[in-house]
């Protein structure tokens, strides 16, 4: 946390064991841009570098859905999308711009996203997101 606030244009790539579960999410929570198993760091570390200088993140889908609580999960993938980019902090006609929807498009989503996770702002969806408690 010290290290995002201190240098924030720094990209922090964790490389962890598949079982370290517990370490991954606080790492993520605290803001890691990306995850790699320790096993696949050979084959996957240029790849997901390459997608840290375009701007995205990378986790593995099985830590991801154990991040996003696949249980009883009601987001659609397009809603997980925008959340994602909520949290990586874009406005609205950002989203919009990356993902090729209309602003409206995007602010109904929002609203959707809000409905599901009972919640009423922004920070509210971010808040559960990063938390896992949705």
């Amino acid at each position: 946390e010290m290290l995002r606030r201190d240098h924030p244009r720094v990209m922090v790539v964790v490389v962890a064991e598949e079982a370290e579960f517990a370490f991954i999410r606080t790492a993520v929570k605290a803001g890691a841009h990306s995850v790699c198993m320790m096993g696949q760091v050979l084959s996957s570390l240029p790849r997901v570098l390459g997608h840290l200088v375009e701007g995205h993140s990378i986790l593995p889908v099985e830590i991801l859905k154990r991040l996003m609580g696949e249980q009883g999960d009601s987001l659609t993938r397009r809603e997980h999308e925008i959340l994602g980019l909520l949290v990586d902090g874009l406005t609205n006609f950002q989203i919009s711009a990356r993902l090729g929807l209309s602003e409206n498009t995007v602010k109904y989503y929002l609203k959707a996203i809000y409905q599901k996770l009972d919640v009423n702002s922004r920070g509210g969806a971010i808040a559960k997101y990063v938390a896992g408690t949705y």
